[in-house]
């Protein structure tokens, strides 16, 4: 969630999340951001530990007497909690951080405690103890060298550092405590909400919308202003849409959005079953009601200063922020922000709640964005919300990469297309930076079916050869491994959406969380497997490192725990499983068992006959490594490795390899 411009001063310069609340605004300030953000090459990741000595660089011990060093974390975002264990909100930011501790891996994080009290040892662990913090912690006078290296000045504060270790959120002191945010449990989460948006952490809350599951919206009843009586929303139900709008009357983003409203809609729709509740987040003042009334609006407006009905439907301090609830009492749409770009989607959204005629409102001067569609391609959008397409801008934000000219275009649609966005150059570094609108982030509607669809076009886009052109620019051999454009078709092309909306929320949620690819896709090819022991004969030296390595131990595990047979677990502990050649063929050849050669290099069976590199894959320097991480995550995944650091990984494969 964002915050509003007041607490800039309790924040940290180089980089918060805080918000004027407009999406026009937040093209700038992400074009702002990546002055200080530049894309970086990869060396990072091909450098062994103590190769590369960046100016950046800490390293300390740990309370429990281990070390660390921030050069072992390369490539990975790490978020330090400065604290005093005598001071009072010490408790709070921990807990805080312990609440995320569970989705460190998963999202490309390591959380780090930073102790300000010398000499204390025993006091911070019995502090953390009592407290239920179980999170690595710095100690000793190094402590006080990453304090004035990163310039905290506070015994309790906060610093994101990015995935080249630069400050990129935080805040100089705990502004999460006290009343200002309601209950402690509401503060509590409050903060927590802080930390998901700035580590792009997904969350589902209760009062939003997703995947097709519309929440109810809360009841409330508040006293009109400038009337008599009271508002109640359930008065409402089964009479009226309402657009529920928490505003400020001084905001120009809230002006602009609702002078549209009186001038557009609210004349236009009123009377076929829509209203505007508008809920102010400032006091009533004198003043503050003369600037609201000189606008002249219509609907219905109530106070709501302290936050008591915001704080039912959402954590968020921006403004506007906006709830599309429909005649059953439903949240049909949330957004935050407001430009005149998403008038036409407004307009839209009214006319579905309002059951009027509702032809599409698409340009095919500029592209539309997936929220368009959605309003009526219902199925379709909860089909692509559970496909690794509409999660495809997360992965760069998580690894660093979102302003990776080359990158960006394929995890998000309309780069370097005139009626899309554009990169440019860096004033501050010189190179090719890109900036996605929000609206342009992930693989979407119009990645397949051109600008506006067939609505705009006219045009087949949907023949399988113009599909498959489509597909095949970004799913080139060199990222997506032996991709089959066939057998990857039924996964995206929206054939499930009807079983999907038969599904319950807590399955649809599931469906999440089976996105990210299995060994037998990554390596979907009619080549065949020929076992770990074909690759002996070239490769002696690298077979006899691997042989005594964990992975050439995994079959073993498995016959330890008895799952030997178990499908689950097989796919990762053989070669091949699930592919005609691989270990099912061959059940008892110990050249099949294992993680061997081919789980990560691809069926060998050219590359014997032909003894060529292009018919293998090498991972070596040249390897993008968001390849490598496919392979590497598609079984050390969040349910079988939680506390898995690719990095690290890496280094123990390199070591077993001699590779370096």
């Amino acid at each position: 969630m964002k915050f509003l411009t007041f607490l800039m001063p309790l924040l940290v310069l180089f980089h918060v999340s805080c918000s004027q609340g407009a999406s026009e605004k937040s093209d700038e300030n992400q074009q702002a951001h990546s002055k200080t953000h530049a894309h970086k090459q990869d060396d990072n990741h091909k450098a062994s530990n103590k190769d590369l000595i960046p100016d950046n660089r800490f390293n300390a011990y740990l309370l429990s007497g281990e070390e660390f060093d921030s050069v072992d974390h390369r490539g990975e975002r790490l978020l330090l909690g400065f604290f005093s264990y005598t001071h009072r909100d010490a408790k709070d930011l921990l807990l805080g951080l312990q609440a995320l501790a569970d989705q460190q891996a998963q999202n490309n994080f390591k959380i780090v405690l930073v102790n300000l009290n010398s000499g204390k040892e025993t006091e911070v662990q019995g502090f953390l103890k009592g407290i239920g913090v179980s999170l690595p912690t710095i100690v000793g006078k190094k402590s006080f060298e990453i304090a004035q290296m990163f310039q905290v000045s506070s015994e309790v504060s906060l610093i994101g550092l990015d995935v080249d270790h630069n400050p990129y959120f935080g805040f100089k002191r705990f502004i999460f405590g006290g009343k200002a945010f309601g209950t402690p449990e509401e503060a509590r989460e409050m903060f927590l909400d802080y930390l998901r948006e700035n580590l792009n952490i997904k969350v589902f809350h209760e009062t939003m919308p997703y995947l097709g599951i519309y929440p109810d919206a809360p009841d409330f009843t508040a006293p009109l202003i400038g009337q008599a009586g009271s508002f109640k929303l359930s008065q409402l139900k089964g009479k009226k849409a309402v657009l529920l709008i928490f505003f400020s009357p001084k905001c120009p983003h809230c002006q602009r959005e609702m002078k549209f409203l009186r001038d557009k809609i609210y004349p236009e729709y009123q009377n076929k079953g829509f209203e505007v509740l508008a809920v102010s987040v400032l006091r009533f003042t004198p003043d503050v009601k003369k600037v609201y009334d000189s606008f002249n609006f219509k609907w219905p407006v109530i106070e709501d200063a302290r936050g008591q009905i915001r704080r039912l439907y959402s954590q968020s301090r921006s403004v506007p922020e906006n709830f599309f609830i429909d005649k059953q009492g439903r949240i049909r749409y949330h957004s935050d922000g407001y430009s005149g770009s998403v008038n036409d989607l407004y307009t839209m959204r009214v006319r579905q709640l309002t059951n009027q005629p509702n032809p599409p409102l698409l340009s095919d001067k500029k592209f539309n964005g997936w929220e368009s569609c959605q309003v009526c391609h219902e199925d379709q959008y909860v089909s692509w919300s559970v496909t690794p397409h509409a999660h495809a801008w997360q992965t760069l934000e998580i690894k660093g990469e979102e302003y990776n000219p080359e990158c960006v275009g394929c995890h998000s649609v309309g780069f370097n297309d005139p009626k899309g966005f554009r990169s440019f150059k860096s004033k501050q570094t010189g190179e090719l930076v890109a900036v996605a609108p929000k609206q342009l982030q992930n693989v979407q509607c119009e990645n397949c079916h051109g600008i506006g669809g067939p609505h705009v076009t006219q045009e087949n886009l949907m023949a399988k050869e113009t599909l498959e052109s489509t597909c095949l620019k970004c799913h080139t051999e060199t990222f997506s491994l032996h991709f089959d454009f066939d057998k990857r078709l039924p996964k995206v092309n929206h054939s499930d959406a009807k079983e999907i909306m038969k599904l319950g929320r807590d399955e649809r949620i599931a469906l999440l969380k089976k996105v990210a690819k299995k060994p037998d896709e990554l390596f979907n090819t009619q080549i065949k497997y020929v076992g770990s022991g074909s690759c002996k004969e070239c490769h002696q030296d690298i077979y006899q490192n691997w042989s005594t390595s964990f992975h050439a131990n995994a079959f073993e595990t498995l016959q330890k725990a008895g799952k030997e047979k178990n499908g689950d677990c097989l796919q990762c502990h053989t070669v091949g499983y699930g592919e005609s050649s691989g270990y099912m063929a061959h059940v008892g050849d110990q050249n099949f068992e294992d993680v061997g050669c081919e789980s990560c290099h691809g069926p060998g069976e050219k590359h014997i006959q032909s003894k060529l590199k292009k018919d293998i894959r090498g991972l070596g320097d040249d390897c993008p490594f968001c390849v490598i991480e496919q392979i590497c995550l598609s079984c050390h995944d969040m349910e079988n490795s939680p506390g898995f650091n690719i990095h690290e990984g890496l280094d123990k494969v390199r070591e077993a390899h001699k590779y370096h």
